[in-house]
């Protein structure tokens, strides 16, 4: 369950700019030492003033997220870490409001609503993949074990994990973006 894998001082903290973002994306995307995605080449160089890398070997220039699923979003990496985490927390409290409304994620997220209706539905997709997907890697790094005599998969697979989730959470709740945090109306 990727609530549980979840950093405990929430993703906002763990990743706490671009650059953080960045490190986590090439460690998942490279385990931490690029490649050229023309020849295949390890002599990488870095362009800080373009923020792309650049092959010694052919001359390619290429970003953190090429050949990731975040190629083409012109969304910051914090940004989607932030929406990814939101969902997997709304998921975790209950699987039915999961779909949060487009305002309130427009609202939280500063995004146009076509990209938050666009970009929610990739993440509900990827995040549902056994490993939570590309996105999931990045922004939950903490492994959790299952207790003794627990299967995976069982019925008391699925109890612990609901108690565990309920466990953490008590202990530490997330943040809830506006519309859901408030207690009465402005």
């Amino acid at each position: 369950m990727l609530a549980l894998r979840l950093p405990l001082e929430g993703v906002e903290t763990s990743f706490p700019d671009e650059d953080a973002c960045r490190r986590r994306l090439a460690e998942v995307h490279w385990s931490n030492e690029p490649s050229c995605i023309r020849c295949a080449s390890r002599d990488i160089g870095y362009l800080k003033t373009r923020d792309m890398f650049r092959c010694k070997s052919c001359g390619y220039q290429f970003s953190h997220r090429i050949g990731t699923p975040l190629e083409g979003a012109h969304v910051h990496l914090r940004t989607w870490f932030h929406f990814a985490e939101i969902i997997i927390i709304s998921y975790a409290y209950s699987p039915a409001e999961s779909w949060r409304a487009g305002s309130s994620l427009r609202a939280t997220l500063k995004l146009s609503h076509a990209t938050v209706v666009k970009r929610r539905r990739y993440l509900r997709e990827t995040l549902m993949e056994p490993d939570g997907g590309f996105v999931g890697r990045c922004i939950c790094p903490e492994q959790v074990a299952l207790p003794a005599g627990i299967e995976p998969g069982t019925m008391a697979h699925f109890s612990w994990a609901q108690e565990a989730v309920i466990d953490r959470f008590l202990r530490r709740p997330p943040r809830l973006p506006p519309d859901r945090a408030r207690s009465s109306p402005d």
